[in-house]
């Protein structure tokens, strides 16, 4: 569906090891979704299908840097900027 929407859209899958992602959920004072249920989201988790204009970014990078590496892609792309 989204693609039928947008077919310039990109998917970036950020990536993350289960134990980083458990100590992170861990961390969080109050978070509705406890540590435990980490491993059946990752069991879930579907990586990008060849047919999906994708990146993967690694998750333990900086808010900024996975910013940097988002725009970097679509710049050597070409890709059109996001317009609402």
């Amino acid at each position: 569906m989204l693609r039928v929407a947008d077919p310039d859209i990109l998917f970036v899958h950020l990536t993350l090891e289960p134990d980083d992602a458990t100590a992170r959920v861990a961390s969080r004072d109050g978070h509705f979704m406890p540590s435990s249920l980490v491993t059946s989201q990752f069991k879930d988790l579907e990586p990008l299908g060849p047919d999906e204009a994708g990146l993967p970014v690694d998750g333990t990078l900086s808010p900024v840097e996975i910013v940097a590496r988002i725009q970097a892609h679509r710049l050597q792309s070409r890709v059109p900027p996001y317009r609402p």
